[in-house]
């Protein structure tokens, strides 16, 4: 798990390690020709399935017939993995065997082969590309083996250690941390994809070796997920499942808001069937409707249980999902928002016990708490406190003293409850200049750590999208910002 234990004052957002690129080229140590061959043992291929193994091992002899499983890194991201190897009597012939993918361990593929030869040379290619050790080719003696970035492990690789928790103010192992949003306006589609499994990888990568994130934040749209209720949109989904699978690839959390408020609905495709419960339009139902409240809770109960359609792993069991949010940036005037979070908190632990819950606390809804219209410290469901923080239009000039005093003392509320507090949105319209922008990120960012936040994301990260969002006016930004992540 990647993780920053940062000094107060260090201006967080910094440019990580880039990936490596794809290796071209055939395989190396011999000739083009020496692995190309007409011919190819029919039972060179044991079967496709994985194994285990609690030890590296290593053929008894040259001589002996042998079994080896294979497990390799796609660190290419190539859409297929093909392996070519010397099994001691010949070279496998063109672009050698299709390996199979691992869906629990994401980015990963395997083949059993048999073997001739006590050392084994190989390589491996997407039809294209070749990743061929640097021209060496890959050469080893081990009988069951996992393979990623030239290095051999007996053991297939860390799932991440333990559900993130609390202890106090901190999150569990004093873990502090920078990220992105993912604008969930992405997620909107009525037929098939429109990103896909690819598309998302990259996003979580490109916010990984730009910004250094280590948590990726999204929030589910209902009229997207849920277009009508009970009927669940698989595609969106689908993609939810490929963001949380890219997640656990690259090693970082992803934290999930259930549900968007979405006090500003934009396009039509993404109203949420809730609103119109009872006739006319009211945003509040989600809150206040005792049908829309035991709908909510179908949704989640489906939610939760949801198995990855990449990984195969229940959302509940998902150690790289950090936590849910109940609902993000709800209407906070409304006086029973405490029960409802008690209520609605207290079904998601029924039902999940092991991840974090919070609730996304928009910018002018944190100002009523300010003012301590609320008791939060009833609201034992609430794990950590997310405050969203925007500066008011014309005052995203950082050195403006009201707006550090401001963010500082909400987050030094937020610690009064001894509860961690993370930023989970922050942000301005990509129309200031780059310059004003730059200087607002790095900020808001250190004046949250200097006082006491464990987390800060920016909002948002993706490239443009098919319905314009990322264009002028928006908060999006990407790799065309790369100033902003320096």
């Amino acid at each position: 798990m990647k993780s920053l234990f940062l000094s107060a004052g260090t201006v967080l957002l910094t440019v990580a390690a880039m990936f490596l690129s794809d290796c071209s080229g055939a395989p190396g140590a011999t000739s083009t020709s020496a692995n190309v061959s007409s011919s190819v043992h029919s039972s060179s291929i044991v079967s496709s399935s994985s194994a285990s193994s609690s030890s590296i091992s290593s053929a008894s002899s040259p001589s002996s017939v042998h079994s080896v499983v294979i497990q390799y890194f796609n660190r290419n991201n190539y859409a297929s993995v093909n392996i070519s190897f010397d099994n001691g009597t010949n070279w496998t012939p063109g672009l050698g065997i299709e390996m199979i993918p691992m869906p629990a361990y994401p980015g990963w593929f395997t083949l059993t082969i048999r073997s001739w030869t006590n050392s084994l040379n190989m390589c491996f290619n997407d039809g294209t590309n070749w990743d061929n050790n640097g021209g060496s080719n890959y050469t080893t003696t081990l009988t069951n083996f996992w393979l990623s970035n030239g290095t051999y492990s007996a053991s297939a690789p860390a799932d991440f250690p333990a559900f993130l928790g609390v202890n106090g103010t901190s999150f569990s192992g004093g873990f502090k941390f920078i990220g992105v949003n993912i604008d969930p306006w992405r997620f909107i589609t009525s037929s098939g994809e429109v990103y896909s499994q690819a598309d998302i990888l990259s996003w979580v990568q490109n916010a990984v070796a730009m910004c250094g994130a280590s948590v990726i934040r999204m929030h589910i749209n209902g009229g997207s997920f849920e277009p009508t209720i009970g009927n669940y949109n698989e595609a969106p989904f689908k993609q939810l499942d490929y963001l949380i699978a890219a997640c656990r690839q690259c090693d970082i959390y992803c934290l999930i808001a259930l549900r968007d408020y979405l006090s500003s609905p934009f396009p039509a495709s993404a109203y949420d069937p809730y609103w119109y419960i009872g006739g006319g339009t009211n945003l509040d139902n989600i809150l206040t409707n005792s049908t829309a409240i035991a709908d909510y809770k179908n949704f989640i109960s489906y939610v939760l249980n949801r198995s990855n359609t990449v990984t195969g792993t229940a959302y509940k069991n998902e150690k790289c999902i950090m936590g849910w949010e109940l609902i993000n940036e709800p209407n906070f005037i409304y006086g029973a928002i405490g029960g409802w979070i008690t209520n609605i908190g207290n079904y998601v632990k029924s039902i999940d016990p092991n991840h974090l819950n919070s609730v996304g606390i928009a910018a002018a809804e944190s100002q009523w708490w300010d003012a301590g219209a609320y008791n939060w410290t009833t609201l034992g469901n609430l794990d950590f406190i997310d405050l969203h923080y925007y500066a008011p239009e014309g005052l995203y000039n950082p050195v403006d003293a009201s707006n550090v005093v401001n963010l500082e003392v909400r987050v030094s509320n937020g610690l009064a409850l001894n509860k961690p507090v993370v930023i989970g949105e922050f942000g301005c319209v990509t129309t200031n200049s780059a310059k004003t922008m730059s200087n607002l990120y790095q900020t808001v960012v250190s004046v949250s750590y200097s006082s006491g936040a464990s987390g800060c994301l920016v909002y948002a990260w993706g490239p443009p999208g098919p319905n314009g969002w990322g264009g002028t006016g928006s908060f999006d930004i990407y790799t065309n910002y790369p100033d902003l992540c320096s």
